[in-house]
């Protein structure tokens, strides 16, 4: 079992938190936002910023985003 600082962390925690249930419409939304946060513009904005500012370039999140949304595909699809 988590401890029970790490458990607001978590996708149901947080719907829980917000007076929300951990169903279809959290998955939906957090898809949207993943789907957003996977934009090429994103990371090529964010490799622009990191050249003006003098920062190390970024990482690309594109993987992990990509395997996230697809992980909570296939659960929607099992629970349909």
């Amino acid at each position: 079992m988590p401890s029970p600082r790490i458990r607001p962390a978590r996708g149901g925690g947080d719907a829980r938190c917000q007076g929300r249930g951990d169903g279809t419409g959290l998955r939906h939304r957090l898809l949207t936002l993943l789907e957003t946060a996977n934009a090429p513009r994103r990371l090529r904005y964010a490799q622009l910023l990191a050249v003006i500012n003098v920062w190390p370039p970024p990482n690309d999140p594109a993987p992990a985003l990509a395997w996230f949304a697809e992980a909570l595909r296939a659960r929607a699809a099992r629970h349909v």
